[in-house]
C-alpha cells in the first residue's frame, strides 16, 4: 500500500512509513479494514482496534 503522506510503496504491517515517518492505518484483525491509526473501534464491524483493544 501507499503511503498517505509521501507515496512510498510502505510494505502491509507497517506502522510507520521508513521514509517520512508518518503513521499508518492499521488493519483490523476481524474484518481487514484500514482504520486510521487513531480510532479505537473499526467503523465498519466495530471489531476494537486500537489500544485499549489489546
Amino acid at each position: 500500500m501507499d503511503c498517505l503522506g509521501c507515496g512510498f510503496e510502505v510494505e502491509r504491517g507497517f506502522a510507520f512509513c521508513p521514509k517520512c515517518g508518518k503513521r499508518q492505518p492499521v488493519p483490523c484483525a476481524s474484518c481487514g479494514y484500514l482504520c486510521a491509526p487513531d480510532f479505537e473501534f473499526c467503523p465498519k464491524c466495530g471489531a476494537g482496534v486500537g489500544a485499549s483493544a489489546k
